[in-house]
């Protein structure tokens, strides 16, 4: 039950497992990295704006965007350090994604499905 989402390498090796919580008022997901637990997301209850709690040991990390969650960004201790822009005219979900070379590439592409995930699948479900 709940979603469950795997990131790999070339190699084949697993990088990133993507777990959510299931039972929760508001959408939250558990990131884990070599066996070890990095984040857990939450989505905040909001009417307007999307906002999520992350507490990471990677850092104190926020997101801001706009109203659809289409483009947004992902901060570091205040510093941008991911960007996401969703394109509108496709037949599938294309994004632009540019996450900031002194960050971990697998950790914040990890966090960029969880905010997809929570603002675009579950919107039927969860707030």
């Amino acid at each position: 039950m709940g979603n469950k989402l795997r990131i790999y390498d070339l190699m084949d090796n697993e990088l990133i497992y993507i777990e959510q919580k299931i039972f929760r008022f508001m959408p939250e997901y558990n990131i884990h990295s070599l066996n070890q637990h990095m984040a857990t997301v939450k989505k905040e209850f909001t009417f307007f704006k999307p906002r999520f709690n992350i507490n990471s040991v990677m850092g104190n990390y926020t997101m801001k965007g706009d109203f659809l969650g289409r483009d947004f960004e992902i901060l570091k201790d205040g510093k941008v350090v991911a960007m996401v822009s969703k394109k509108w005219l496709s037949f599938s979900d294309t994004y632009m994604v540019e996450i900031d070379d002194a960050e971990d590439q697998a950790f914040m592409l990890a966090l960029i499905i969880v905010i997809d995930q929570v603002l675009h699948d579950n919107n039927h479900n969860n707030g």
